[in-house]
């Protein structure tokens, strides 16, 4: 059913359980040595919303918007009231208000007119810029270089992009201000099992347990194992990153004339030792480059080849992209 624009009931998030987590696995020895692989770039918030119903009208609220929803099949819009803004606090409830300064959001190049709002945690050079998707479109503010614009823009308050009806100038700052929801659904414990409740006596009612799970991506993926299926074959027409998410195995085929486009993997630095991680197929008539994530060309795919790229250690322990090519 994808996305409701709904927003789950927010008297009922008080008191709420919960947060973000990163899935991180750790692979450990028997003498301590361990490997840790992070699973996700993105965190990924889960929250218990059970602890607020207590009454016989807080039950019928929550099962209307259940129904709604048919249980997990739709995902809705939920307010983390411990994180739910771009000010020091994360929040407004404190009486923080927020800044269309405080999150930098991009760069302006003379061209560009859209920009994803993002928000970022940063500590002693270290940090996450996580994408927001749902803002609450009547709280952004926007500023370039410092200055506010209370016009000349609008904000998607589904996809979190801001569009400016004429691109700021090259090397001009886009920063915001805004609050903002986490698109999330009922867990399929709750889908599976039930929405269970407990009636006590006559005004004595409770819901036990309310899980909601924050969706990151609602875009299928295909999954065969662990890091994914197949891309189709593709026209390449200009540079492409590509991420695990995507699949193993991608085909590109650069028409005549479709020359210097280039294949960018991830950060080596991110991805978990071994592999093959990518097959990457030219089905085309012309060449293309892979290049690691700083646009350095590792090896060069001619026409109708492929390559095998898996991460490897070089002498001084560092990872690094190992690419295999087809005879």
């Amino acid at each position: 059913m994808g996305f409701h624009n709904v927003q789950f009931p927010v008297g009922q998030t008080y008191g709420t359980e919960g947060g973000p987590g990163y899935e991180t696995r750790i692979i450990e020895t028997t003498s301590g040595a361990e490997q840790r692989i992070a699973r996700k770039s993105q965190p990924r918030h889960q929250f218990d919303a059970a602890h607020n119903v207590r009454t016989i009208s807080d039950i019928s609220e929550i099962l209307t918007f259940y129904h709604a929803r048919r249980g997990a099949a739709a995902s809705f819009r939920y307010k983390d009231w411990g994180d739910y803004a771009t000010t020091s606090t994360l929040c407004t409830h404190d009486g923080s208000t927020v800044s269309d300064t405080d999150a930098i959001i991009g760069n302006g190049d003379g061209s560009e007119t859209q920009f994803q709002l993002v928000k970022s945690y940063a500590d002693v050079g270290f940090g996450v810029t996580r994408t927001i998707t749902l803002p609450v479109a009547n709280s952004v503010v926007i500023a370039l270089d410092g200055t506010s614009q209370a016009s000349g823009w609008s904000v998607n308050d589904t996809t979190g992009i801001v569009t400016f009806s004429t691109a700021p100038t090259a090397g001009q700052q886009v920063t915001a201000g805004f609050e903002h929801d986490v698109k999330t659904r009922f867990s399929k414990e709750v889908d599976v099992d039930g929405l269970r409740r407990v009636i006590q006596a006559h005004e004595m009612h409770e819901i036990p347990s309310i899980p909601l799970v924050e969706v990151i991506n609602e875009t299928p993926i295909p999954d065969t194992f662990w890091h994914g299926g197949a891309s189709p074959d593709t026209a390449l027409t200009a540079d492409v990153t590509i991420t695990l998410a995507q699949g193993m195995d991608h085909t590109y085929s650069p028409a005549s004339g479709e020359t210097g486009h280039a294949i960018l993997l991830p950060d080596v630095s991110t991805m978990p030792d071994g592999g093959p991680h990518f097959y990457i197929h030219n089905e085309g008539v012309e060449s293309f480059d892979i290049e690691d994530h700083a646009a350095v060309t590792i090896v060069t795919v001619t026409a109708s080849k492929g390559v095998i790229c898996s991460v490897s250690r070089d002498a001084v322990g560092d990872k690094t992209w190992r690419t295999m090519k087809s005879a």
